[in-house]
């Protein structure tokens, strides 16, 4: 391996827990810790992974749970009055899903150093 990819592979390990977005879990927590409280989050767009509704603009979650989804306005109805709005998601496309947020680096660099060594 050269100096180079090796100093590659340390930086991008190095750096890569504080590039990464708020994790599963952060968000994970956020939607279960209400307490009881109706929180309807807002995004450009969910993908529901449903059928029925593959894709909408608002999700209502109580207690750690859906509730309502669709559009705002159905969202805020189905919710009621005392519902939260919180626009955290606003502009951003949200899938279900765990995707691993640690090992793309890695695979890059040892890609990268493959193809140094193989190229030599």
């Amino acid at each position: 391996m050269t100096r180079l990819a090796s100093l590659l592979l340390a930086l991008f390990t190095a750096g890569s827990a504080a590039a990464q977005a708020p994790s599963l879990q952060d968000v994970a927590g956020k939607l279960v810790n209400q307490g009881g409280a109706t929180t309807i989050y807002v995004a450009r767009e969910f993908l529901m992974m449903d059928p029925r509704h593959p894709k909408v603009e608002a999700v209502a979650v109580r207690d750690g749970r859906f509730i309502a989804v669709g559009t705002l306005k159905d969202v805020q109805a189905a919710a009621g009055k005392e519902a939260r709005v919180d626009r955290t998601f606003e502009g951003k496309v949200v899938t279900a899903g765990f995707v691993e947020q640690h090992v793309h680096r890695v695979v890059a660099c040892a890609e990268f150093v493959s193809q140094d060594v193989h190229q030599r």
